[in-house]
């Protein structure tokens, strides 16, 4: 996870909370930028949050946390949580990504022609293969529906 920290430079408290977010999230977080002015965030591409010391006056497209330039423990668990939310977010993306490339639509279908358990796993057999999905092999699909024959009901009705 990549954070940007916004905040004014005056007295060094931007160097001081730097290092007390590194120090306190040093295996979840990266912070890859430290800005002064909301104006520098438009420079600012490929981070996940952005942690301010100072109200945003615009509408940005990253996660937004404010804290107190002396982070507080509140401050803390809200990025904590906030880091949690992100990396749930991340997952969810990702897991919807991987689905939609194995589940692609042109290898599901519905059809009524097929009479036998046989002929069912050979046509699926020759579809997912026309598809490049499998190599043209049914022989380990007949032998597990003859444990499974339970799962073809469904198919057939």
């Amino acid at each position: 996870m990549s954070a940007v920290i916004l905040c004014p430079t005056y007295y060094h408290m931007d160097s001081r909370l730097v290092d007390i977010i590194r120090e306190r999230f040093s295996s979840e977080m990266l912070v890859t930028n430290v800005i002064q002015s909301e104006s520098e965030l438009t420079d600012i591409s490929g981070a996940d949050i952005l942690i301010s010391t100072v109200p945003l006056n615009e509408i940005h497209d990253i996660a937004s946390i404010q804290v107190q330039p002396f982070l507080s423990e509140a401050n803390i668990q809200t990025i904590r949580r906030r880091l949690d939310e992100r990396n749930t977010e991340k997952k969810r993306i990702q897991f919807a990504l991987n689905l939609k490339k194995i589940f692609k639509k042109e290898v599901f279908e519905y059809g009524d022609g097929l009479a036998s358990k046989t002929e069912m796993i050979q046509y699926m057999a020759d579809r997912l293969s026309s598809v490049e999905r499998t190599q043209p092999c049914v022989t380990m699909p007949r032998a597990r529906s003859q444990v499974q024959s339970c799962a073809f009901i469904s198919l057939r009705h």
